[in-house]
């Protein structure tokens, strides 16, 4: 996929791509691997990283979690001279161990436990933070942190991790406590995915959009939490922090509008979709079919200069711009 990010950008020959797989952990794995080259003064000067985390679902249709799944990308541009967000590159805290809790055995095929993969995610939780605090040293987690993100495969998941986030760092907190807090610091994060549904590695970075979108009152240099999981697993609790143009630019992504202008399906297309994004996936050749909804094509990507899949012969797949 990097070569045809590569391609269609137009970007030079003497730019070095590559792709990072560890499951939702991918994209702050990537990050956080753009931020080292960065830092390391190996990059040339005036260099940056493109990181571009992307996933979507599978057919997950009559399955318990089908109403999670979803997909999206988020692109961030990686530089020594931050304008949107800088991380903290000395604070973090890592966990990792081994686990099939959500896997693709095929790559038309996810399964899992989901109720490993669950427990996963918690335990994962407790051991970054664990690390984070042997790193950082201990801290009030409430008030040193402004905003809290959490890796968001479903929305419901963020009450229950800050709830043991609370716990750990408070023995005396209580429910009502516990339940503010996560009104007033994480429930900005989830409105974008209550919308979209999972989208894996990118799930954190739309819930940081989401965060700087609906609150007004982060200032320069306010620290927001960031819990990353990726199943498998291997997760990362840090850092980053706001500036002054940080709200600016999270509404200039105009993702809040794109939202509201998606087109309305009804279940039979939306089930149709889903067969048909299957064998694409399976097909040695396949031709997408633009017109399944009548309107969707015209009204979302005709004329727009937008890449699109053309279809796939000989299992080489094809774009173009719309």
């Amino acid at each position: 996929m990097s070569s045809w990010v590569l391609h269609y950008l137009g970007l030079p020959n003497t730019c070095r791509h590559f792709e990072v797989k560890i499951a939702c952990y991918s994209g702050t794995a990537a990050l956080k691997m753009a931020v080292s080259w960065l830092s390391s003064g190996m990059a040339r000067k005036g260099q940056k990283a493109l990181v571009i985390s992307t996933d979507e679902s599978l057919n997950s249709l009559h399955r318990p979690w089908e109403y999670v799944c979803g997909g999206g990308s988020v692109a961030m541009l990686v530089s020594d001279q931050p304008e949107f967000l800088v991380v903290e590159t000395e604070k973090f805290g890592i966990y990792a161990h081994e686990v099939a809790d959500v896997i693709r055995p095929l790559p038309w095929l996810e399964t899992g436990n989901s109720e490993h993969s669950l427990y996963s995610y918690m335990e994962a939780l407790a051991g970054t933070y664990e690390d984070f605090e042997l790193n950082v040293g201990t801290i009030d987690y409430d008030s040193y942190f402004k905003y809290h993100i959490y890796h968001v495969p479903f929305s419901g998941i963020s009450f229950r991790a800050h709830k043991q986030i609370m716990r750990m760092s408070s023995f005396d907190v209580s429910d009502d406590e516990i339940t503010e807090s996560w009104k007033n610091k994480v429930s900005p994060s989830i409105n974008f995915s209550k919308r979209i549904g999972g989208t894996y590695g990118g799930s954190i970075f739309i819930a940081l959009l989401s965060t700087i979108t609906a609150v007004t009152d982060l200032v320069a240099e306010d620290r927001i939490s960031v819990f990353s999981y990726g199943s498998g697993s291997c997760a990362e609790f840090y850092i980053v922090q706001t500036t002054a143009k940080s709200r600016e630019i999270a509404l200039a992504t105009g993702l809040t509008d794109l939202i509201n202008s998606r087109f309305p399906i009804s279940v039979q297309h939306y089930e149709a979709m889903e067969l048909a994004r299957e064998q694409r996936i399976q097909s040695k050749d396949f031709t997408p079919d633009y017109y399944l909804i009548e309107g969707l094509f015209e009204k979302s990507y005709a004329g727009k200069g937008l890449l699109i899949y053309t279809g796939t012969k000989d299992y080489y797949r094809s774009y173009d711009f719309s």
